[in-house]
């Protein structure tokens, strides 16, 4: 019983800090700092990039793929069920 109330307290306690403490690097721009500092390379390829990869971006090949491998493998799982 010691043991189920601990494990429940530690899911709950990491349940909470998933929920409070969001992810605060995903939505940080990590080459803006280098790309406007003085003195900094602004005609490098890092420093130019658009966001419109085609291979990898919103709207990339990867990016479709995978959302339909989710797509097949949620409609699986239903039929599954």
């Amino acid at each position: 019983m010691k043991y189920l109330k601990l494990l429940f307290v530690s899911l709950v306690v990491t349940s909470c800090a998933t929920f409070v403490f969001p992810a605060f690097g995903a939505a940080t721009d990590v080459l803006e700092p280098a790309c406007t500092a003085t003195g900094a390379p602004r005609d490098s390829v890092a420093c130019q990039q658009t966001g419109a990869d085609p291979l990898t971006g919103p709207n990339g090949i990867i990016t479709k793929a995978t959302q339909l491998i989710a797509l097949v493998t949620g409609i699986a799982a239903v039929i599954t069920i």
